[in-house]
């Protein structure tokens, strides 16, 4: 009897425990500055929206677009991000800030082999009790991990998303992005590699497709841009004009083809991601082009 007593009591201290602590986490956690933190905190009045994967990260540069045209613009990108967890995080943002007044999707996320997995609805579930699309997507992911998940919330917090709020919890994220040139051996070793064919992800496709039909139902203007690769690395992509029509005629919306607008080693920090310096010539490019002529 002792035991059982003893045992009911440890569950008590630990639930109770777990819970307690949780709640001081997000506490914390909502003081960050990092870009989903203040998503879902309701801090984001952009009038501009600008997504992707790492490529997107390190593309579009809000800080120097702010300073040099005055374009009021938020990064929501991040590393690996599958095309269906952004468009989640664009709905998300649309449903729970105020409309922007446009979006700019880097859709090299398009020619990644996988989309949406198990393994990315437990990574993003550090934000789901914030959002009812990402909760359905990690409940979907597995029952057992998802009653864990419920049944525990400090698992919540192993999660990269928890250390990154803790790292931006003083600086503004958006000046996240690479600063350095890319490597002699990686020039070497792109100048060997065989020519390829760009895979086109359909799932993922479908996601976007499906994601620019509700935009349109919400009159949000929406720009799909390519990000610059390494001239070297863009041409040995074979069919890479025949992938963009192919997206385009899918969506029905034009994609900004900048792969080949940097011409300059220095703008890059490897194969295909852009530096500092190289965002900011885009942003040029882009701002030249009327891209930003939203009115």
């Amino acid at each position: 009897m002792n035991i059982v007593k003893g045992i009911l009591i440890f569950l008590v201290i630990l639930f109770v425990g777990d819970r307690l602590i949780s709640f001081v986490l997000d506490q914390v956690v909502s003081r960050s500055k990092f870009r989903y933190v203040r998503l879902y905190e309701g801090k984001m009045k952009e009038d501009v929206v600008m997504i992707g994967n790492s490529r997107g990260v390190n593309s579009f540069y809000t800080p120097y677009l702010k300073k040099q045209y005055g374009i009021n613009a938020v990064n929501l990108s991040y590393n690996g991000l599958p095309t269906k967890i952004a468009t989640t995080f664009l709905e998300d943002y649309i449903e729970q800030q105020q409309k922007p007044k446009a979006i700019f999707i880097e859709v090299s996320s398009l020619f990644v082999k996988y989309d949406f997995t198990k393994k990315s609805a437990i990574q993003y579930n550090f934000f789901s009790p914030y959002s009812e699309k990402l909760n359905g997507m990690v409940r979907e992911s597995g029952q057992w991990t998802y009653l864990l998940y419920n049944l525990f919330g400090l698992t919540r917090f192993n999660s990269e998303f928890f250390f990154r709020a803790l790292a931006y919890m003083k600086n503004d994220d958006a000046t996240w992005i690479n600063r350095y040139r890319i490597k002699p051996a990686i020039l070497k070793m792109t100048e060997k590699m065989d020519d390829f064919d760009v895979y086109l992800n359909e799932a993922s496709l479908q996601h976007l497709a499906d994601f620019l039909e509700y935009a349109d139902q919400q009159n949000i203007e929406v720009r799909l841009v390519l990000a610059p690769y390494l001239p070297m690395y863009q041409e040995k992509m074979r069919n890479l004009d025949e992938v963009i029509a192919t997206v385009e005629s899918k969506t029905n919306k034009k994609i900004y083809n900048y792969s080949h607008a940097l011409d300059k080693i220095e703008y890059f920090s490897d194969r295909v991601h852009t530096n500092d310096n190289g965002a900011n010539v885009l942003s040029d490019r882009m701002y030249e082009d009327g891209l930003f002529s939203l009115d």
